[in-house]
């Protein structure tokens, strides 16, 4: 059977640095859905997180939401560079519930 926790915290959790955080929502082990929230940079500050939701399943799906329209770009440029990663670590024969989906979302939460 396929170790989605382990998965996640040895492959996904290194891409964000030594502070991320996981988390998994009621039945995410066991479903393969994982919640990663890191320090978002945003204008040279740390004010916002990210978080990252993980399925794996037999498609990619990015999705970007951002309280600030004119901040989409900047964010999902910031975090499209997770994404070869995360992927190129994809095997088949290890994964066989499918390539991961993988979610972006950027909260509106200030850290001041």
């Amino acid at each position: 059977m396929f170790d989605f926790p382990a998965w996640a915290d040895a492959y996904i959790r290194p891409l964000f640095g030594g502070d991320a955080e996981m988390r998994f929502p009621e039945g995410g082990e066991e479903s393969g859905v994982a919640f990663f929230s890191w320090p978002l940079p945003i204008d040279g500050r740390e004010k916002r997180r990210g978080s990252m939701v993980i399925a794996l399943e037999g498609y990619v799906l990015h999705e970007l939401r951002s309280g600030e329209e004119d901040r989409r770009a900047e964010i999902g440029m910031n975090m499209s560079r997770f994404l070869m990663p995360i992927l190129m670590r994809y095997d088949p024969d290890k994964h066989p519930g499918g390539a991961p989906r993988i979610e972006i979302t950027s909260e509106v939460t200030d850290r001041r």
